[in-house]
């Protein structure tokens, strides 16, 4: 999993990562690459909500 937050627009547009690519390897005038899987990494929402947290049943989801 990844997340992405992209701001603003033109010369002062943004762009957030949940785990970016190292700064060491961009390269000159790369444009953002949001299919990267080598960048993905696992996620859980233990990390926000504590260990404690169990994710609620949804019936969307059955």
């Amino acid at each position: 999993m990844n997340s992405y937050a992209i701001h603003g627009s033109g010369i002062g547009r943004t762009y957030e990562a949940l785990y970016p690519i190292p700064r060491e390897e961009i390269e000159f005038d790369q444009k953002p690459n949001f299919h990267r899987l080598e960048y993905f990494k696992s996620f859980s929402l233990k990390w926000i909500m504590g260990e404690n947290w169990e994710q609620p049943a949804s019936d969307l989801w059955i």
